[in-house]
């Protein structure tokens, strides 16, 4: 008699996109966009996740957020992705393709109610990646999942593996004191021994590290600075722990709470320190700006602004010795006077402008003598003679008179005053003052 064939059930790999959890812009930059929305490189931040998961074989992506005023506008965007992609229906996905569903909660203030609310709904049917809505990466996914499973095969207590980018990975000038953490790892399990996140009002660069960790550890690797891409890659067990205890709000408080309680629980995480491939988070408008200029000098690469993230099409003319993109309708000067800048469509520059590290959206107008470094211009700005702009965010339908100058840090609402709507109020001329990021 022939032997039963066994039979395995495939497993989907999902990811969670948390879209709203964490800290967003601020008014007036989210009031009328939500953040995974905003521009960056003239693409919205949601689709280089989104694309990037998809590249790497990801299966299903959730993407997570509160039922708020910009829910349905989320909704709409992630419909109309998988439309362009060839998937017309949330239930089904296209031969090779991804699936996106939005889940929302009118209760979801943190990381932690959502792994609960997700949890509730048994909608984690195993391993899946977890990742903030502001992360773009070209990592090696497919890797790290399999080193993931080849770990839990070794050892059924490890449940989660972080992922952190070394010196030698491509994380830019970006890393912020909250995107950083200290790590201390064995060497020869890759176990994580001790995670501190650095930040806050502490400036010591002393460590304190419990006698007990140092029992029978072996070699320990110390990452004093490691950069946090906010990209992991959980067990089914992770959502359940959040579910058993509520004052998990955070990874980090879980994270801690494994490792400090590690006899009572049963369980440990892996870490995996990266020296190669790209990460960046644009967490605030500062490291959005930041994000902006990697990805324009092609460091995610192919994650590059002249190809559409959602259509792959070719939408940008591309410049390689200036790393600037223009659409073939913008109007603008090409040379060394522009540098670093994403121009859209419509959009027209004086030839006596200066443009370095900027993005400008479409339909706008700069005049003759412009100034403009490391900004972000939204749709249908107008800025007019010898205005100078440096670090700052200008919203949709702006109008900057002759001679303004925007101090660094300031933001501008859409329709030109600080916090106003472009629904609301009409477009006009007006200058902010420099609010801190």
């Amino acid at each position: 008699m022939a032997p039963k064939a066994e039979i395995h059930e495939e497993q989907v790999l999902q990811a969670v996109i948390l879209a709203q959890c964490e800290q967003d812009y601020g008014d007036p930059v989210t009031q009328d966009v939500p953040k995974v929305l905003a521009p960056l490189a003239n693409t919205p931040l949601l689709e280089y996740s989104l694309e990037w998961l998809e590249r790497c074989g990801v299966e299903e992506a959730i993407v997570y957020c509160r039922a708020d005023t910009h829910l349905e506008t989320i909704r709409e965007h992630c419909r109309a992705f998988m439309t362009r992609r060839g998937d017309t229906t949330p239930a089904t996905t296209h031969p090779g393709g991804l699936r996106v569903n939005v889940v929302a909660s009118e209760d979801c203030h943190s990381l932690g109610d959502a792994m609960r609310d997700l949890y509730a709904k048994s909608l984690l049917k195993g391993d899946f990646i977890l990742l903030q809505g502001d992360t773009v990466t070209t990592l090696d996914l497919p890797a790290l999942v399999t080193e993931h499973r080849e770990s839990r095969a070794a050892d059924r207590n490890a449940i989660m593996t972080c992922v952190y980018m070394g010196e030698g990975g491509k994380v830019g000038t970006t890393a912020e004191k909250t995107t950083t953490a200290t790590l201390l790892v064995s060497a020869s399990t890759n176990k994580l021994l001790l995670h501190r996140r650095r930040g806050g009002r502490s400036t010591s660069s002393r460590l304190s590290v419990p006698t007990e960790l140092l029992q029978g550890a072996g070699d320990i690797l110390a990452y004093p600075a490691a950069y946090d891409p906010s990209v992991t890659i959980c067990s089914e067990v992770v959502p359940s722990l959040f579910s058993d205890n509520f004052d998990y709000s955070t990874l980090d408080s879980l994270v801690r709470g494994v490792i400090e309680q590690e006899e009572l629980l049963g369980y440990t995480i892996k870490c995996r320190v990266l020296e190669g491939g790209y990460a960046g988070r644009a967490a605030s408008i500062n490291s959005l700006i930041g994000v902006s200029g990697e990805v324009v000098g092609r460091q995610a690469y192919p994650l590059v602004p002249e190809v559409s993230q959602t259509s792959h099409r070719v939408r940008y003319h591309h410049d390689a010795f200036t790393h600037t993109y223009w659409d073939p309708s913008a109007k603008f000067p090409k040379g060394s006077m522009v540098t670093g800048v994403v121009v859209g469509a419509g959009t027209e520059v004086s030839p006596t402008a200066h443009l370095q590290n900027t993005t400008l959206g479409d339909h706008c107008t700069l005049g003759d003598g412009v100034v403009v470094r490391e900004s972000v211009v939204m749709t249908g700005v107008c800025v007019k003679a010898a205005s100078k702009l440096e670090q700052c965010w200008v919203g949709d339908n702006v109008v900057l008179g002759e001679g303004v100058v925007v101090a660094p840090g300031c933001v501008i609402g859409a329709g030109g005053h600080p916090g106003g709507s472009r629904r609301s109020r009409p477009r006009h001329q007006a200058l902010c003052a420099a609010p801190p990021w």
